[in-house]
This record gives structure tokens, C-alpha cells and sequence, in this order.
């Protein structure tokens, strides 16, 4: 991997980390909502929409230990070779 793309990828990871971070929030935030309702179905639709949030957050989170994995074994693979060099 060039460092281009060693960049590339952590930006991605950064992006990740705070996309977590805004669903996290979200579902804080419809969650809590739910909890104020006092119309059953508001509350239902509110809690509809944080369980959503919380799978956005599960697949960022898959996405990002991918990403996190795959920098990882590549910097153990270039590392073994250095003192070829």
C-alpha cells in the first residue's frame, strides 16, 4: 500500500470514527425523545428511528475494523521486509 493510499484510508477512518460518533448521538437523542412521548405511537416511531441508529452505528463500526485490520496486516507485511531494504 503507497503512503497515498495509507492516507486515503485513515481519512477514512477518521470519518468512520466520527460518523460513529453522530449515530451514537442520534439514538441518544430519539431514544430520550421516546422516553418524553406520551402518544404510544410517537413513542413506537421514535424508538423505530433509534434502532435504526444503532444498526448505522453496528455497520460503521464493521466497516471501520475492516478498514482498521487491513492497515494493520499491511504495516506487519511492509515491516517484515524493511530490513531487506
Amino acid at each position: 500500500m503507497s503512503c497515498e493510499e495509507k492516507e486515503i484510508k485513515n481519512i477514512m477512518i477518521e470519518i468512520l470514527r466520527v460518523a460513529i460518533e453522530r449515530e451514537k448521538d442520534s439514538f441518544d437523542y430519539y431514544y430520550s425523545a421516546s422516553l418524553k412521548a406520551c402518544d404510544p405511537s410517537i413513542q413506537k416511531f421514535l424508538l423505530e428511528l433509534a434502532e435504526m441508529e444503532k444498526e448505522h452505528r453496528r455497520l460503521l463500526e464493521e466497516k471501520l475494523q475492516q478498514l482498521e485490520a487491513e492497515i494493520s496486516v499491511l504495516d506487519g507485511i511492509r515491516s517484515s521486509f524493511e530490513h531487506y531494504e
